[in-house]
């Protein structure tokens, strides 16, 4: 399987869902916002939703300042 996320190809073997993703990347602490295919997600739905073949996921983290 093959997807692209923020715009750099990665390629697995394994199947996984955007849950199972922010948790590799370590991002679970982090405020952070995820669309994947134009669409976003909301984290009510990160167990469920299965990365497929050719998806194309943008993660952005949010900064606050002044």
């Amino acid at each position: 399987m093959e997807f692209f996320l923020n715009e750099n190809r990665f390629k697995t073997s394994n199947s996984f869902t955007v849950s199972d993703l922010v948790n590799y990347l370590n991002l679970v602490k982090f405020p952070i916002a995820i669309e994947v295919n134009g669409l976003f997600i909301s984290k009510n739905n990160w167990k469920k939703l299965n990365i497929k073949n050719q998806d194309e996921i943008e993660i952005v983290t949010i900064v606050g300042g002044g």
